[in-house]
């Protein structure tokens, strides 16, 4: 393939900058919780050790006496991360290839088609991330969710989110049974939000990142018609911006740049379409979830582009954040300057929770949701 180095770097550049601008939850995810596997066997987990923040002294200290280790100091927790194997939008074993004439003479058509295939990827993972974040803990109706962090710093089972304040149904005095039984007047406010902040506050979670003064700064994710009824409840048009409080440089290496709306008290706000349940809730209304993270809520396990069980013997290789690439392969059948290519994207890795408790998400009706 007659495709120039430069045109290659070029792409890169481009894939690069959409996934900054477009990846959602890669932004939740601290540079300390990514995990990078070299090696691994298809289907494998990989288990890594995670030292709670809130872990340390418990009891009082005298001055000029040795320390006695105190309890809870040592409390060390091994997470496991499934890791598994995607193309195109589900579980593949083979490429989902897609053809497209190679013009040696056209570079700008092979910088399209990698970085349209490069987008969809984004896509995909976003969405199993998102979904991830959004469903894992506590279901439709207060699941039992196991892990190795429990309640109590050592038990291994939160068999009750809504009394662990995991999540919550509702925003009245008292929680919902369940989403479906969420209704019309159980609308979000800005109340609740610093409601959710104090309580991560309160169990001393790390933040996600802190302003350029070093104030903590914890993310909100939710729906668009939920955003605008928090505008609302504080009689607002928009959000301040996140640049008020934290430079672009400081974002842009802290990975943090799509989905932005906005930041307010300490709380950044992310916009994401999929954070919805489509016809949950009383009377078949849609139920709109939002979630307040800190730093050690979600963590990543990816294999590393030169560690994928599947490469080209010719073409390139782009990768697509962490364990995702598009690949490239020409069809030796064309003859001159043209031949026929093939192009997919493929991914191995998964998503893990590092703290529970690093974790809030409260499920809500919209009223801006029935506007149009």
């Amino acid at each position: 393939m007659a495709i120039t180095s430069y045109t290659k770097a070029r792409i890169v550049q481009n894939v690069a900058t959409l996934y900054q601008g477009e990846s959602i939850v890669s932004q939740l995810v601290a540079p300390q919780n990514n995990v990078t596997v070299d090696k691994v066997s298809r289907a494998a987990s990989v288990i890594k050790d995670f030292v709670p923040l809130s872990d340390g002294t418990t009891t009082a200290l005298s001055a000029n006496t040795s320390e006695n280790n105190p309890a809870g100091s040592q409390n060390i927790i091994p997470v496991t991360f499934a890791m598994s194997e995607y193309g195109k939008d589900e579980d593949a074993l083979l490429f989902p290839w897609q053809e497209f004439l190679i013009d040696a003479e056209s570079p700008g058509n092979y910088e399209a088609i990698v970085t349209s295939v490069a987008n969809k990827a984004i896509t995909a993972v976003d969405q199993i991330g998102t979904v991830f974040v959004r469903d894992t803990i506590g279901g439709a109706s207060n699941s039992t969710y196991t892990h190795p962090l429990g309640p109590d710093n050592g038990g291994t089972e939160f068999t009750s989110p809504l009394a662990s304040k995991l999540i919550r149904y509702g925003t009245q005095a008292v929680t919902r049974a369940g989403r479906a039984n969420i209704t019309t007047a159980d609308l979000a406010t800005w109340e609740w939000v610093r409601s959710m902040k104090s309580t991560l506050r309160d169990r001393h979670v790390r933040p996600l990142m802190v302003t350029d003064g070093g104030a903590p700064v914890y993310a909100l994710i939710a729906h668009d018609h939920l955003i605008v009824d928090l505008y609302s409840s504080l009689s607002l048009d928009a959000f301040p911006a996140v640049t008020d409080w934290i430079s672009k440089d400081n974002l842009a290496a802290r990975g943090i740049m799509g989905g932005i709306v906005g930041m307010f008290e300490g709380v950044l706000i992310i916009s994401s379409s999929r954070m919805k349940y489509a016809s949950a809730g009383s009377g078949s209304i849609d139920v709109y979830p939002m979630v307040m993270v800190g730093g050690d809520f979600l963590a990543k396990a990816a294999l590393s582009p030169a560690a994928m069980p599947m490469k080209p013997a010719d073409g390139d290789i782009f990768q697509v954040g962490d364990g995702v690439s598009v690949i490239v392969t020409p069809d030796y059948a064309g003859v001159h300057s043209n031949r026929l290519g093939r192009v997919a994207w493929y991914g191995y890795f998964g998503f893990g929770i590092y703290d529970p408790k690093s974790y809030i998400r409260v499920e809500c009706a919209s009223t801006s949701a029935g506007r149009l």
